[in-house]
């Protein structure tokens, strides 16, 4: 690390006060311990993040702009990677609390800008840190930057492999720990990979090149009806491969997971959700059959105590039945109430008449909506006295 990039942990509390003193921009580095290929380390989204740090140190440096770049938080949500042995996912709220407190420690320190570099892009990972960010920022009133990659200004100007999803362990992040820690990538390995083009679009609502009910029924288990899903259990079969014409995605998940004894108990809970989305392929288009074979899109929701609920043929059956489910308006009202307040105090209370007067059917969602909009917590904060 060059002189110009300074280690926030390698100053002494007389030196850390003095940097704050003089206007020092501090930059924390976010990544994962997470499985990324046969090639890379686990460490593979700090590594990238401590080097974009440091960069960026260097830069600010060059323009008169004293920096110092923090210890990296080498923990975060990975539940996409977490049966994967080596990968360490942490709980979202954990996440977002670290985040946090961190910012917000330095900001009454005095501390003149944070700024987070991050590695790592699982959504759930992303949202802890936007509500740290918003958190951060109703309790000091201080912003923290966060160049998201996503967003089409960065992405942009990133590799196609990066804008097309593909890059998760792929020749965009192989490249980048290539060039900042060349010695932890298994070359050996690496040259002999063959390409594998998976999209984060396809992964996170399709196993490979199929669909998956499973994920599909996840987003409406968690979102709709605000449920939690269970840790697998340790040893977790996998899905028996595609065989075109001659089974379909819903045979092959009703024979691994709902016939299955081990899988069973959690995955009637969703994968018979997720059926209902079989006439879509893995990136969204309609098919009005699975190689050749009929599709079926029947499913059914099941209550607390495991009876099935409401039964329905196929997505728009299936929006129309949750559309009138009370158990559904109460999670998404309680949902949206919850960002529009941003999580602030009192939105329990807040919200209350107006959650009481959709569940009863006195007005529909926007109306709901305007009426959450005509609260002062939407447009205003009260900070905390100092």
């Amino acid at each position: 690390m060059s002189d110009a990039v300074k280690k926030f942990q390698n100053q002494t509390w007389e030196e850390a006060r003095e940097a704050i003193a003089r206007g020092v921009v501090v930059i924390l580095p976010v990544g994962s311990t997470e499985a990324h290929g046969p090639h890379l380390p686990l460490a593979t989204d700090v590594i990238i993040s401590e080097e974009m740090s440091r960069r960026a140190a260097e830069k600010l440096s060059a323009r008169g702009i004293e920096t110092l770049v923090l210890p990296a938080i080498s923990y975060s949500v990975t539940e996409f990677s977490v049966d994967f042995p080596g990968t360490i996912s942490i709980k979202k709220e954990t996440a977002s609390a670290l985040i946090r407190d961190i910012c917000t420690s330095l900001y009454e320190q005095g501390a003149r800008l944070i700024a987070i570099a991050n590695s790592h892009l699982e959504p759930e990972h992303v949202a802890s840190i936007n509500e740290a960010i918003e958190a951060v920022k109703q309790e000091t009133g201080r912003a923290v930057a966060f160049p998201d990659k996503r967003r089409r200004r960065w992405a942009e100007k990133l590799t196609e492999e990066f804008r097309r999803g593909d890059c998760h362990a792929g020749s965009y992040e192989t490249s980048l720990v290539m060039a900042a820690r060349p010695e932890l990538v298994r070359e050996d390995i690496r040259q002999s990979l063959e390409r594998v083009p998976i999209s984060i679009a396809r992964v996170t609502v399709s196993e490979g090149w199929c669909p998956s009910p499973t994920w599909r029924g996840l987003l409406v288990f968690q979102k709709m009806f605000c449920n939690t899903k269970p840790k697998p259990p340790p040893s977790v079969p996998s899905i028996s491969s595609p065989a075109p014409g001659v089974t379909t995605t819903r045979q092959r998940y009703e024979t691994s997971h709902i016939a299955n004894p081990t899988c069973s108990a959690c995955h009637t809970q969703w994968d018979p959700i997720g059926f209902a989305f079989e006439h879509f392929d893995e990136v969204g288009r309609y098919r009005a059959d699975e190689g050749g074979l009929a599709i079926d899109t029947t499913g059914y929701v099941l209550d607390k105590t495991g009876k099935k609920a409401l039964t329905f043929d196929g997505a728009t059956d299936l929006a129309t039945r949750l559309a009138s489910d009370p158990e559904v308006t109460d999670c998404v009202s309680g949902l949206i109430s919850e960002y529009v307040y941003a999580g602030g105090g009192g939105v329990s209370c807040l919200a209350e008449t107006a959650r009481t007067a959709l569940s009863k059917g006195q007005f529909g969602l926007l109306e709901y909506l305007a009426q959450l909009s005509t609260e002062p917590q939407f447009s205003e904060r009260t900070l905390p006295s100092p």
